[in-house]
């Protein structure tokens, strides 16, 4: 209980609503949790940003660094929810900045977005909140963007191969990472290069979704492992709400819900995306309401927790969705450094800033 009817409620609460911050119908404590020790001393403004932010276990763990600047390595350590402290280093990982985290297996995987070893290997490290932590190098590969388990396997997708960086590659481990060999290389267009940036499970199959670049054009595709072999998916364009067609686009970050996997159009909290859906055989866009009109608008991040979708928009709300159809605000306003987003649930939400600091924010009313 809060405040006490007992007692007079205004001198009860006095001293606590001093410091009490409204957020649209929220009532909270200030949310600024406090500065990422290591992010912080990055020396770029996009190196300083906690560009992603994952929950396991009660343990945020935090992706920052600018891979166009080489700002690695990178300290990991985590911060405990349930005792509002960051950890100890738990490693110093050999990449230049971590766009993505996943919970495989049962250890969080940490991607190399861009590793910084000679030659160029594609990696990631993996270890367990109270365990240790190590790195892995799978192969030749100038950046790795995802990572995933399937039938028992695990899929490292980014750029490059045995053959030439230029191809998107996908490396696979058939023994829980200990060895890995290429499991499917695109050659990239004449003068261009591919990336797969991201790779998912959907119900039986598979999907990772490539991206050829030729100077300032690109297109996109999507291949399906069934579990015996990877194959390109034919795609039929659908039309957007303006009535233009939607075709393949980049995805990044997916994750899945209601029967679709869902991701945006550029890493979560470096630059705002438009969101996408992809059900195995066509494109739809996520339309996220604006406050004055249907979209789409922008994010910077968005997440899956307890069968809800929790999207971090441009105009620095967060909304919910089960269906990608009916969405309502959890927090109607964050602090405009936000970049990342983390979800408990409805009453406990966490965002990763431009300026290297976490917050907490709640759509939960305090209960008397």
């Amino acid at each position: 209980m809060l405040c006490d009817r007992r007692f007079s409620l205004q001198w009860l609460c006095s001293s606590l609503l001093a410091s009490i911050l409204i957020v649209g119908s929220s009532v909270q404590a200030s949310p600024f949790l406090g500065f990422h020790p290591d992010a912080q001393e990055q020396p770029t403004d996009w190196g300083k940003s906690l560009h992603s932010i994952h929950l396991d276990d009660g343990q945020l763990y935090l992706g920052y660094g600018d891979y166009s600047l080489n700002t690695g390595p990178i300290t990991i350590r985590s911060y405990d929810i349930n005792r509002g402290t960051f950890s100890p280093p738990r490693l110093s990982a050999g990449t230049e900045a971590i766009s993505q985290w996943r919970s495989l297996n049962g250890q969080v995987f940490g991607v190399m977005t861009d590793a910084n070893f000679e030659p160029s290997q594609g990696g990631y490290f993996s270890g367990k909140p109270t365990g240790s932590w190590s790195e892995a190098l799978v192969g030749p590969a100038i950046h790795s963007y995802d990572i995933a388990s399937y039938n028992g396997d695990l899929y490292l997708a980014g750029a490059g191969s045995s053959t030439a960086s230029g191809y998107a590659g996908i490396h696979k481990s058939r023994d829980g990472g200990i060895t890995w060999n290429i499991d499917l290389e695109i050659l990239p267009p004449s003068g261009g290069y591919g990336r797969f940036y991201g790779i998912h499970p959907l119900g039986s199959s598979l999907y990772a979704f490539a991206t050829s670049f030729v100077g300032s054009t690109s297109s996109s595709s999507v291949y399906q492992n069934n579990g015996k072999r990877w194959a390109k998916v034919p795609i039929a364009p659908d039309a957007d709400v303006y009535g233009n067609p939607i075709q393949a686009v980049p995805m990044l970050d997916l994750v899945a819900l209601a029967g679709v996997i869902i991701g945006r159009t550029n890493h979560a909290g470096l630059v705002l995306g438009q969101m996408h859906s992809f059900d195995g055989t066509a494109w739809d866009e996520v339309i996220v309401p604006t406050h004055l009109e249907e979209g789409p608008i922008s994010t910077y991040d968005h997440v899956v927790a307890r069968g809800t979708l929790y999207v971090l928009t441009s105009d620095f709300r967060i909304a919910k969705t089960t269906d990608l159809e009916n969405w309502s605000d959890v927090v109607a306003e964050v602090t405009s450094h936000a970049r990342s987003l983390a979800v408990v649930d409805d009453c406990e939400i966490y965002v990763g800033g431009v300026d290297a600091g976490l917050y907490r924010y709640s759509g939960c009313m305090l209960k008397p």
